[in-house]
């Protein structure tokens, strides 16, 4: 550790609990200044590594099964008119 910090770390010592509250908020700030904002695939891993979402097993959507035929009309016709 630096003499530098050392001093500084001594010099916190002294400040009462209101001033360290003030300190540790301008620390906290200048941190967050020099931090360079995620891409969002770090935000995806992220939130992956806490839980929060999973990963798609097939991320393109799609199946390799065959279409179901079906008799009658098409299904997509049959949808839109009961959108109507």
């Amino acid at each position: 550790m630096s003499a530098n910090l050392e001093a500084v770390k001594q010099e916190a010592l002294k400040l009462a609990p209101e001033e360290l509250l003030k300190l540790r908020e301008a620390i906290d700030t200048q941190l967050e200044q020099t931090k360079t904002p995620m891409t969002e695939d770090e935000f995806e891993e992220m939130l992956e590594k806490r839980g929060i979402i999973t990963r798609a097993t097939n991320p393109s959507g799609m199946s390799n099964a065959p279409p179901i035929t079906i008799k009658g009309k098409p299904l997509s016709e049959t949808i839109i008119e009961e959108r109507r």
